[in-house]
């Protein structure tokens, strides 16, 4: 919530014209331009959005990295690849 606060701030004080070039930047953008339309952006839904990515990145790196680990353990030969490749 102190994010977004930030950066609508910093539009309104005129820092900025955008609220940035990222996700969550240009989620506030459309907030911003869609206030007068019934099917605009509100706030809960960008954080719930924001969540979601984050939950969802969170997972796909922990799932590549167990998958990662389990081919390690079973193939010892790519093991000794990798640590002579991190020994470099």
């Amino acid at each position: 919530m102190e994010i977004i606060q930030s950066r609508k701030d910093s539009v309104k004080i005129c820092k900025s014209s955008l609220y940035g070039n990222d996700f969550l930047g240009m989620m506030l953008n459309e907030m911003h331009k869609k206030k007068e339309r019934a099917l605009s952006l509100d706030l809960q839904l960008i954080m719930d959005e924001c969540k979601t990515f984050f939950i969802a990145g969170h997972e796909t790196t922990a799932l590549m990295l167990t998958w990662t680990a389990m081919l390690l353990a079973c193939n010892p030969i790519w093991q000794d690849k990798i640590r002579a490749q991190v020994a470099e």
